[in-house]
């Protein structure tokens, strides 16, 4: 790795928290997803330790439902040493790819995504030294998953992403979107106010404009209460190694 690289601000990442998560009521109806307490600590607690460890130090928020308790626990980030900021919908949700859209005039030309309900054992920094030599317009993070923790949705070929897609079922679908990514503001020039940041993926993927950065630790979310228990015993499991 370049002395360049190692020396160079990482992007900033933003944090798509804004959903309802319906999957989780009622732990929801009164709270975001992002704070719901896991071992005493609110989840989006131990992401943000860990993005600090990571060297990450800006974060925008995409925010709107409950948001304003994301913004009355954090506030500007400087109890975790970073810099936080938040991006409202709105009235309407706006689809994962619409908050990024809005908040781009925050995030800068180039930004990592990351989701609010994930939990992610990745190096940033390597991943962003591969984005730049990818010079593609995006680098989408994924597992070799085999259908293991959900369903497979990606092809990678010589570390490229040819195929991805939610919604379409490929043999050749060994692989699944670990969770973050690292994007170009300008590939959100043409795209509606409202859409979902897959169909993005999957549109840079036909167009030969996503690079695959492969992890091999597993990832962690909380969108389902079996996810918050796999998460919780997880922590658990750090505690009493």
């Amino acid at each position: 790795m370049t002395n360049e690289i190692m020396s160079t601000r990482l992007p900033t990442v933003a944090i798509l928290a804004g959903g309802l998560a319906t999957r989780l009521y009622p732990l929801t109806e009164k709270i975001p997803k992002s704070m719901i307490e896991i071992n005493g600590r609110p989840f989006v607690d131990y992401q943000l330790k860990s993005l600090n460890k990571c060297g990450i130090k800006k974060i925008v928020f995409c925010i709107n439902y409950l948001g304003k308790k994301i913004i009355d626990y954090i506030e500007d980030g400087s109890a975790y040493n970073l810099d936080v900021q938040y991006s409202w919908d709105g009235e309407e949700q706006l689809g994962t790819g619409g908050s990024l859209k809005k908040a781009i005039p925050l995030l800068g030309e180039t930004f990592y995504v990351l989701y609010g309900d994930s939990f992610l054992s990745v190096n940033y920094r390597d991943m962003y030294k591969s984005f730049l030599k990818s010079k593609h317009k995006a680098l989408l993070s994924v597992y070799k998953n085999n259908d293991q923790w959900d369903n497979s949705n990606t092809v990678v070929e010589n570390g490229n992403i040819v195929l991805h897609s939610k919604n379409k079922y490929d043999k050749r679908m060994k692989y699944i979107d670990y969770g973050t990514s690292i994007l170009l503001s300008s590939v959100f020039k043409d795209q509606s106010n409202i859409f979902d940041l897959g169909y993005l993926y999957e549109e840079l993927a036909a167009k030969g404009n996503l690079a695959a950065y492969i992890v091999t630790n597993r990832f962690f979310e909380i969108g389902s209460k079996t996810g918050l228990d796999e998460f919780s015993r997880y922590v658990d499991s750090l505690k009493n190694n």
